[in-house]
Protein backbone atom coordinates (compact mmCIF):
# COMPACT_ATOMS: atom_id res chain seq x y z
CA UNK A 1 0.00 0.00 0.00
CA UNK A 2 1.50 3.38 -0.96
CA UNK A 3 2.58 5.47 1.96
CA UNK A 4 2.45 2.57 4.41
CA UNK A 5 5.03 2.51 7.17
CA UNK A 6 5.84 -0.21 9.65
CA UNK A 7 7.60 1.73 12.37
CA UNK A 8 9.76 0.08 14.97
CA UNK A 9 9.32 -3.45 13.70
CA UNK A 10 11.97 -5.56 12.01
CA UNK A 11 11.06 -8.35 9.61
CA UNK A 12 13.26 -11.35 10.32
CA UNK A 13 16.79 -10.38 9.21
CA UNK A 14 15.78 -6.92 8.04
CA UNK A 15 16.76 -4.41 10.68
CA UNK A 16 15.34 -1.43 8.79
CA UNK A 17 11.71 -0.35 8.69
CA UNK A 18 9.80 0.03 5.46
CA UNK A 19 10.20 3.45 3.90
CA UNK A 20 9.17 5.45 0.87
CA UNK A 21 12.01 6.65 -1.36
CA UNK A 22 12.75 9.45 -3.76
CA UNK A 23 15.09 8.53 -6.59
CA UNK A 24 17.92 10.52 -8.10
CA UNK A 25 18.96 9.63 -11.65
CA UNK A 26 22.42 10.64 -12.82
CA UNK A 27 23.27 10.54 -16.52
CA UNK A 28 27.05 10.42 -16.59
CA UNK A 29 28.85 12.91 -18.88
CA UNK A 30 25.55 14.08 -20.39
CA UNK A 31 25.72 17.76 -19.37
CA UNK A 32 26.83 18.87 -22.80
CA UNK A 33 23.43 18.02 -24.27
CA UNK A 34 21.96 21.17 -22.68
CA UNK A 35 23.41 24.49 -23.93
CA UNK A 36 24.94 26.44 -21.07
CA UNK A 37 24.99 23.49 -18.70
CA UNK A 38 28.23 23.69 -16.73
CA UNK A 39 28.16 20.31 -14.99
CA UNK A 40 29.63 17.15 -16.51
CA UNK A 41 26.70 14.99 -15.39
CA UNK A 42 22.95 15.58 -15.49
CA UNK A 43 21.09 14.65 -12.29
CA UNK A 44 17.29 14.62 -12.14
CA UNK A 45 14.96 13.68 -9.31
CA UNK A 46 12.54 10.93 -10.30
CA UNK A 47 9.14 10.18 -8.84
CA UNK A 48 9.37 6.48 -9.68
CA UNK A 49 11.16 3.94 -11.85
CA UNK A 50 10.58 0.33 -12.83
CA UNK A 51 12.89 -2.15 -11.15
CA UNK A 52 14.32 -4.31 -13.96
CA UNK A 53 14.32 -8.09 -13.98
CA UNK A 54 17.30 -10.41 -14.18
CA UNK A 55 17.29 -14.16 -14.76
CA UNK A 56 19.17 -16.99 -16.46
CA UNK A 57 18.42 -19.06 -19.51
CA UNK A 58 17.99 -22.77 -18.87
CA UNK A 59 20.34 -25.28 -20.51
CA UNK A 60 18.76 -28.70 -20.92
CA UNK A 61 20.96 -31.81 -20.93
CA UNK A 62 19.80 -35.37 -21.52
CA UNK A 63 21.34 -37.80 -19.05
CA UNK A 64 20.27 -41.34 -19.79
CA UNK A 65 16.51 -41.49 -19.41
CA UNK A 66 16.49 -38.31 -17.35
CA UNK A 67 16.97 -34.65 -18.01
CA UNK A 68 19.22 -32.24 -16.19
CA UNK A 69 18.99 -28.47 -16.18
CA UNK A 70 21.80 -25.97 -15.76
CA UNK A 71 21.91 -22.18 -15.53
CA UNK A 72 22.87 -20.51 -18.79
CA UNK A 73 23.64 -16.96 -19.80
CA UNK A 74 22.01 -14.11 -17.88
CA UNK A 75 18.89 -12.45 -19.24
CA UNK A 76 17.69 -8.94 -18.49
CA UNK A 77 14.65 -6.85 -19.09
CA UNK A 78 16.39 -4.25 -21.22
CA UNK A 79 14.10 -1.26 -20.67
CA UNK A 80 13.16 0.78 -17.62
CA UNK A 81 10.48 3.45 -17.22
CA UNK A 82 11.36 6.52 -15.17
CA UNK A 83 8.86 9.22 -14.19
CA UNK A 84 10.17 12.78 -13.98
CA UNK A 85 8.27 15.86 -12.83
CA UNK A 86 8.82 19.07 -14.77
CA UNK A 87 10.07 22.24 -13.06
CA UNK A 88 9.68 25.92 -13.94
CA UNK A 89 13.05 25.85 -15.69
CA UNK A 90 11.72 23.18 -18.09
CA UNK A 91 15.04 21.42 -17.58
CA UNK A 92 13.48 17.95 -17.85
CA UNK A 93 11.79 18.56 -21.19
CA UNK A 94 14.87 20.37 -22.54
CA UNK A 95 17.11 17.45 -21.59
CA UNK A 96 14.80 14.76 -22.99
CA UNK A 97 14.28 16.70 -26.24
CA UNK A 98 18.01 17.32 -26.66
CA UNK A 99 18.67 13.60 -26.20
CA UNK A 100 16.01 12.64 -28.74
CA UNK A 101 17.50 15.10 -31.22
CA UNK A 102 20.96 13.66 -30.64
CA UNK A 103 19.67 10.19 -31.54
CA UNK A 104 17.83 11.43 -34.61
CA UNK A 105 17.82 15.07 -35.67
CA UNK A 106 14.40 15.86 -37.11
CA UNK A 107 15.64 19.06 -38.72
CA UNK A 108 18.22 17.45 -40.97
CA UNK A 109 16.84 13.89 -41.00
CA UNK A 110 20.08 12.41 -39.75
CA UNK A 111 20.64 9.65 -37.19
CA UNK A 112 23.79 10.06 -35.11
CA UNK A 113 24.09 6.53 -33.76
CA UNK A 114 27.07 4.77 -35.30
CA UNK A 115 28.97 2.74 -32.73
CA UNK A 116 28.68 -0.67 -31.19
CA UNK A 117 29.25 -1.43 -27.54
CA UNK A 118 32.91 -1.33 -26.60
CA UNK A 119 34.02 1.01 -29.37
CA UNK A 120 36.49 3.52 -28.00
CA UNK A 121 35.79 7.22 -28.07
CA UNK A 122 32.00 7.19 -28.30
CA UNK A 123 30.09 9.58 -26.05
CA UNK A 124 26.49 10.68 -25.58
CA UNK A 125 27.42 13.94 -27.33
CA UNK A 126 28.53 12.03 -30.41
CA UNK A 127 25.92 9.32 -30.80
CA UNK A 128 23.32 9.68 -28.05
CA UNK A 129 24.32 6.62 -26.00
CA UNK A 130 24.98 7.20 -22.29
CA UNK A 131 27.64 4.79 -21.07
CA UNK A 132 26.38 4.80 -17.49
CA UNK A 133 23.11 5.81 -15.82
CA UNK A 134 23.06 5.69 -12.03
CA UNK A 135 19.89 5.53 -9.93
CA UNK A 136 20.25 6.35 -6.24
CA UNK A 137 17.48 5.89 -3.68
CA UNK A 138 17.12 8.57 -1.01
CA UNK A 139 15.70 7.90 2.44
CA UNK A 140 12.99 10.02 4.05
CA UNK A 141 15.73 12.06 5.79
CA UNK A 142 17.23 12.88 2.34
CA UNK A 143 20.33 10.72 2.82
CA UNK A 144 21.31 8.34 0.00
CA UNK A 145 21.31 4.58 0.22
CA UNK A 146 24.70 2.89 -0.17
CA UNK A 147 23.79 0.60 -3.07
CA UNK A 148 22.75 1.92 -6.46
CA UNK A 149 21.52 0.65 -9.81
CA UNK A 150 23.77 1.14 -12.83
CA UNK A 151 22.41 0.87 -16.38
CA UNK A 152 25.02 0.23 -19.06
CA UNK A 153 24.87 1.79 -22.55
CA UNK A 154 21.49 3.46 -22.15
CA UNK A 155 19.60 5.56 -24.66
CA UNK A 156 16.24 7.28 -24.66
CA UNK A 157 13.76 5.02 -26.42
CA UNK A 158 10.47 6.82 -25.84
CA UNK A 159 8.76 9.65 -23.99
CA UNK A 160 5.08 8.89 -23.38
CA UNK A 161 2.37 11.38 -24.23
CA UNK A 162 1.76 13.95 -21.51
CA UNK A 163 -1.65 15.32 -20.55
CA UNK A 164 -1.10 19.02 -19.85
CA UNK A 165 -3.95 20.56 -17.89
CA UNK A 166 -3.09 23.78 -16.13
CA UNK A 167 -6.61 24.03 -14.71
CA UNK A 168 -5.42 21.57 -12.08
CA UNK A 169 -2.81 23.72 -10.36
CA UNK A 170 -1.79 20.95 -7.99
CA UNK A 171 -0.89 18.52 -10.77
CA UNK A 172 2.70 18.69 -11.96
CA UNK A 173 3.60 17.87 -15.55
CA UNK A 174 5.04 14.36 -15.52
CA UNK A 175 7.21 12.77 -18.19
CA UNK A 176 7.40 8.98 -18.35
CA UNK A 177 10.61 8.16 -20.23
CA UNK A 178 11.57 4.68 -21.39
CA UNK A 179 15.28 3.93 -21.56
CA UNK A 180 16.80 1.04 -23.49
CA UNK A 181 20.05 -0.42 -22.18
CA UNK A 182 22.26 -3.49 -22.56
CA UNK A 183 22.27 -4.74 -18.97
CA UNK A 184 22.34 -3.48 -15.39
CA UNK A 185 24.37 -4.10 -12.24
CA UNK A 186 23.84 -3.29 -8.57
CA UNK A 187 26.41 -2.20 -6.03
CA UNK A 188 27.97 0.54 -3.98
CA UNK A 189 30.45 1.94 -6.52
CA UNK A 190 30.52 2.50 -10.25
CA UNK A 191 31.34 -0.78 -12.02
CA UNK A 192 34.32 -1.50 -14.23
CA UNK A 193 34.37 -4.32 -16.76
CA UNK A 194 36.87 -6.67 -18.27
CA UNK A 195 37.82 -5.59 -21.79
CA UNK A 196 40.06 -8.60 -22.56
CA UNK A 197 37.39 -11.11 -23.46
CA UNK A 198 37.29 -13.07 -20.22
CA UNK A 199 40.97 -13.13 -19.36
CA UNK A 200 41.09 -14.70 -15.90
CA UNK A 201 43.86 -12.33 -14.84
CA UNK A 202 41.70 -9.29 -15.57
CA UNK A 203 38.16 -10.14 -14.54
CA UNK A 204 35.35 -7.61 -14.39
CA UNK A 205 35.21 -5.75 -11.10
CA UNK A 206 32.19 -4.61 -9.15
CA UNK A 207 32.48 -3.43 -5.58
CA UNK A 208 29.41 -5.51 -4.87
CA UNK A 209 26.50 -5.04 -2.56
CA UNK A 210 27.35 -3.43 0.76
CA UNK A 211 26.21 -5.65 3.58
CA UNK A 212 25.47 -4.21 6.99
Amino acid sequence: MPGMYIEGRGIRNFADVQKNYQYEVTFMNAGGLIPGWTEDDVTLRARSFSLPSRGNEVIESNFGAMKQYFPGKPTFSTTTDITFEETESQGVSRFLHAWQQKLFNLYDGHANFSRKRGNAGGTILQDGVCDLVKITAYRVDNTPEDNKYFFINAWLQNVAEVNIDYSQASDAVKFVATFQYDFWVYGENEPTFNSNGGNASNVGVNAGVKEK
